[in-house]
């Protein structure tokens, strides 16, 4: 009976050993079970590295999207039944209540912009246009003439032709100009021609004898220009430019003569070179249309200058003649003032003064010749 007593309670005891070492290890693997789902869950995933051949073949495009646009804030929602649009960006300015202010805005217009001096040419209009420049002008000319040579008689005789000249009279002087204006800001061509004639005539004795002395002249110049569009460097002020060739005779003769005795001297003067001009206009504020204008031209030809003598005294005479080849230098100055009507923008009247001075026309060995002259014009400008 002690026996088996001591056996039932001894199996007792092992049953108790195998329950605790059972919950034992259950409790260890769901410890590890924990520690393992925390640290998978606490790394980071590593990139995948592309291979060369995804590398090399680009994405494909993104396809828009169908279906209904997003909506925007206070936005009006679509009717019913009405086809889908694809979806909007929130930049499209149909999702923006306001837009936002101009950088650049535009300023007013006012009336001065639109009827001042859009060009040396004429018109404010910017559509190409063929334009038509008439000049009236009259000018007093005046010639230094110091022309002198020597002449043989027939009989061996030498005798100095250097004769006095006679004050030159105004005359008219008219300017012609056709051209081209370009569509925009782009300039014109022009082509023109100015040109005058005048006579003079005095008393002066040859060897204490009475005789009378004639001088003419005649001054023409063509020219052929770029006109380079407008630009303004201050306020009100506009600036215009011209550059070309030009081309230019000069022919002036005297003569002095009596009963007895019969002397004339000639002088003609061609070239051609380059011309450039720059002219300014100032508008006035208080009067639309009307402006201030100033122009200064200048040009240097390279020409022939050729001159001829003649001396007559009875039976005998005698001639002789030389020429050389230089340069001849002009300066033209004009200024006045233009206006604009405001109802026939195609057309500009001006009226000014013009002051104008020629040298070397005349220097051939001892000879020596100059031309200047001034006066005033009036203009008309129409564009087509």
């Amino acid at each position: 009976m002690i026996i088996s007593c001591e056996n039932q309670s001894y199996s007792g005891i092992l049953v108790k050993d195998r329950s605790k070492n059972l919950l034992n290890q259950i409790a260890m693997v769901l410890i590890s079970a924990v520690f393992c789902v925390s640290s998978v869950y606490s790394q980071q995933p590593m990139p995948l590295q592309p291979s060369p051949l995804q590398q090399a073949v680009p994405p494909p495009a993104l396809q828009p999207l169908l279906g209904a646009p997003i909506p925007a804030p206070n936005s009006v929602p679509s009717a019913p039944g009405a086809p889908s649009d694809l979806v909007r960006s929130p930049l499209d300015p149909m999702n923006v209540d306001s837009l936002p202010p101009t950088l650049f805005p535009q300023t007013p217009v006012l009336v001065d912009n639109l009827t001042r001096d859009k060009s040396i040419y004429g018109s404010v209009k910017d559509d190409p246009a063929i334009f038509i420049n008439v000049d009236f002008g009259g000018v007093l000319p005046k010639l230094t003439n110091q022309l002198q040579s020597t002449v043989t008689y027939q009989n061996g005789r030498v005798v100095n032709v250097n004769l006095p000249s006679a004050p030159l009279d105004w005359a008219f002087q008219p300017h012609l100009e056709l051209g081209y204006r370009l569509a925009g800001e782009q300039g014109g061509f022009a082509l023109s021609w100015r040109g005058f004639s005048s006579s003079g005539s005095s008393s002066e004795p040859i060897n204490k004898i009475p005789a009378t002395v004639n001088t003419e002249i005649s001054f023409n110049i063509g020219d052929i220009d770029y006109i380079a569009p407008m630009f303004q460097p201050f306020n009100k002020f506009d600036v215009f430019f011209r550059i070309g060739a030009r081309i230019g005779g000069i022919y002036f003769t005297t003569t002095q003569e009596n009963n007895f005795e019969n002397f004339s001297e000639t002088n003609y003067m061609f070239g051609g070179g380059p011309h450039f001009a720059i002219e300014t206009h100032k508008r006035f504020e208080k009067i639309p249309g009307f402006s201030h204008f100033a122009s200064v031209d200048g040009t240097v030809l390279i020409g022939q200058t050729s001159q001829n003598f003649s001396a007559t005294q009875g039976r005998f005479s005698g001639t002789s003649s030389q020429f050389v080849i230089q340069s001849i230098p002009a300066v033209t100055f004009q200024t006045g003032f233009s206006y604009t009507p405001i109802r026939a923008s195609n057309t500009k009247f001006s009226v000014g003064y013009q002051l104008e001075q020629w040298w070397n026309i005349a220097n051939v060995n001892e000879s020596k010749g100059q031309l200047g002259d001034n006066g005033f014009f009036l203009r008309c400008q129409v564009d087509f």
